[in-house]
């Protein structure tokens, strides 16, 4: 970058590019958006460096490694260890989170980096409630709702939104810690008090066979215990949602639930 220097020999890596994107855009800038994130450890470290300065300043022909935004009104900055100035994690995330479109999209983002030891949920609202228009701020609020509720995966959010609370059916506690074998496992979801455990599994470690093997063991553990055990994957989450809805309100009749399931919408194939 014009007038900044690279001291050592060897490609930089992205902390030394992190730091002469500052340099070059001057004090007042901070890391935003997908670089602040990075920073704080919550995604893959890449280019190009995206940085915010003053809306009153310009930068004349920022390299190519270099993506400029303007603010005019300043995030709440922190420096992460060894970093630059950089945009607070929930406010950098809520910046994405406003230029996506896809609704699925916008629950992957969220869930992503909600599930991080770093993110706080109290000052993601907060800095929702600052935005005077905050695009996509019904979901976000109930993201907010579901995570808090204990949904900690894009397809466990979905599930609970699409199949559960969509159909009226009770949504249970998410993340119930037990002991199995001597070991501790996270319960997507249990329904008390109706014995029923369900189980939303993404693709990723449920479809090769030492992850089957796993998944069988845990939900034959759950028969023993006399409970319920039942599992969905992304397309009984997505195109079988109210198919599911029914199974489970079934299940729950048979056990003692005196509610009545509620349709979705037009079009839904769920008879209450």
């Amino acid at each position: 970058m014009p007038g900044v220097y690279n001291t050592v020999t060897g490609e930089p890596d992205m902390a030394a590019w992190w730091w002469a994107a500052h340099l070059y855009a001057g004090d007042a800038s901070r890391l935003t958006r997908a670089s602040a994130l990075q920073a704080w450890g919550l995604r893959a470290p890449q280019l190009p460096v995206e940085i915010a300065i003053p809306g009153d300043r310009r930068l004349r022909k920022p390299p190519d490694e270099l993506r400029v935004q303007r603010y005019w009104a300043s995030r709440p900055v922190r420096s992460p260890r060894g970093c630059p100035p950089t945009v607070e994690l929930e406010h950098a995330l809520l910046d994405i989170v406003i230029d996506t479109d896809g609704e699925r999209d916008v629950i992957h983002a969220v869930t992503s980096v909600g599930q991080h030891r770093r993110f706080r949920l109290r000052s993601f609202e907060r800095a929702i409630a600052a935005r005077g228009s905050c695009r996509h701020r019904a979901l976000l609020t109930s993201l907010i709702a579901e995570i808090r509720g204990g949904a900690t995966s894009p397809l466990e959010v979905e599930g609970v939104r699409r199949v559960l609370r969509a159909h009226g059916l009770p949504t249970g506690r998410g993340q119930v810690r037990e002991s199995q074998d001597g070991a501790t496992v996270l319960r997507d979801r249990v329904l008390e008090p109706f014995g029923i455990v369900i189980e939303f599994d993404g693709r990723l470690g449920h479809s090769d066979p030492t992850g089957r093997l796993r998944d069988n063991r845990r939900d034959n553990f759950v028969a023993l215990t006399g409970r319920v055990p039942l599992r969905y994957g992304w397309q009984d989450v997505h195109e079988r949602a109210c198919e599911c809805a029914a199974e489970i309100s079934t299940i729950l009749a048979l056990r003692g639930w005196r509610g009545t399931p509620a349709v979705c919408g037009a079009g839904c194939r769920l008879s209450p």
